[in-house]
């Protein structure tokens, strides 16, 4: 597992990401099966923070 997916997930490797919204401010929201919700720039890619979403 490369060190980026370990920083994504907080409950395992199998938490395929199943929604996609913008925010309030027009960011850029992932949200994954093992309650983590990220925000990442859409130009560079880079996870900007996270949370668990639960």
């Amino acid at each position: 597992m490369e060190d980026t997916e370990k920083r994504t997930f907080f409950n395992g490797k199998d938490c395929p990401y199943v929604g996609i919204e913008l925010n309030q401010f027009g960011e850029l929201v992932l949200f994954n099966w093992c309650d983590t919700g990220m925000v990442v720039n859409s130009q560079s890619g880079i996870i900007e923070r996270k949370w668990n979403s639960k």
